[in-house]
Parts: C-alpha cells; structure tokens; sequence
C-alpha cells in the first residue's frame, strides 16, 4: 500500500471529555479517550509525527477540523497535515478522510467542518 499525501490527527475527543464530566453521577466504566489517536496506516511518518508535536511546523501549518454527529453534537476535534504545496488547497480524499476513516466507523459522527473554510465542509 502506497503512502498517502496527508496524516489527521484527534486532539480532542469531546465525548470522553463528557463523559469524564459525567462519571461522578455514572457508575459505568467510561469509553477509552481517542484524543492522539492518528492516521490513516499508510499516512507518512513525518506528516504524522510533526502532527504528534504541537511545537512543529507541520502541526501549526495543520488545518483544524472539527467532527458532529446529525445532531449537531461536537464529537471530535483534529488536524489534517498534508504535503499539499503551499497555496494548493488539498484534495477531496485528504479532507474526507478524517471521518470516513475515523469519525463515522468509531462514533457515527457525520460531518466534519474546517475552521476558515467552509467550502471544504463534507457529510460521511
């Protein structure tokens, strides 16, 4: 399997942080925090390790996406780093792939949103 062109990474995942707010009154074991968890497998390794360090260029230069449920319900919040010249928007794949390879087949989230680019919204 080749190499893909971009690497995402979760930074926040807003449903543990609700239910780690919630397990006081809950006395269910609470789901694990997927907040580091990277990909895709076949992702570059310096794309996905400079999205590990938030001090790195590739982390800051990362575009901010934030994954909803239909509800509207915040579920995650991530990064997407791509090799993606500067001045060249990213592709269509590389902007998907953070839900259809993690927000929807883990939690069922089925929009992801892209801080300052609207355009770029898509549905899973």
């Amino acid at each position: 399997m080749s190499e893909t062109k971009y690497a995402w990474i979760i930074t926040t995942d807003h449903l543990y942080e609700e239910l780690k707010r919630d397990e006081l009154d809950n006395s269910e074991p609470i789901s694990s925090d997927e907040a580091g968890r990277s990909g895709p497998r076949n992702a570059p390794a310096i794309l996905t390790n400079g999205l590990g360090d938030p001090m790195s260029d590739i982390y800051r230069n990362a575009y901010e996406f934030h994954m909803y449920d239909d509800d509207g319900i915040l579920y995650y919040t991530g990064r997407l780093a791509t090799n993606t010249p500067k001045g060249i928007e990213p592709d269509e794949d590389a902007l998907y792939a953070p839900l259809s390879n993690f927000g929807g087949p883990n939690a069922g989230a089925t929009l992801i949103k892209y801080q300052n680019h609207p355009e770029w919204d898509m549905e899973y």
